[in-house]
């Protein structure tokens, strides 16, 4: 999810949104056309679907995470909802930046810089 996050510049609500169905593997891009909000999903806060060119390295390492997964969200919690964005801060991200020796931060939550509405 992070790699996909640097990649695109995409919001943590719209990597929770993320469906496989969004991602097209052959042509290498990402479409955003949702975000989620505490776990509901919601239209993205461009009002807009964009679509992202993305490099075929993310596109593999999005088929070896997908491993054969054809539907559904592409990032999902244990149980299969989205994720929720403080969870992901708390259990995942600030533990790695610690090990890291990196200032604690967040995911990114203003507007992409560049992005191709569709």
């Amino acid at each position: 999810m992070f790699a996909t996050a640097a990649e695109t510049g995409a919001r943590a609500g719209e990597l929770h949104g993320l469906e496989v169905a969004d991602i097209d593997f052959a042509r290498s891009i990402i479409h955003v056309r949702r975000s989620v909000w505490e776990g509901q999903k919601q239209s993205p806060v461009t009002e807009r679907e964009s679509a992202i060119d993305v490099q075929p390295g993310l596109i593999t390492m999005l088929k070896d995470y997908l491993n054969g997964r054809q539907e559904g969200l592409v990032f999902p919690s244990k149980n299969g909802k989205p994720l929720r964005n403080n969870n992901v801060l708390r259990r995942r991200l600030h533990p790695i930046l610690q090990a890291l020796s990196i200032r604690e931060g967040g995911m990114p939550v203003q507007a992409r810089q560049g992005f191709v509405p569709s």
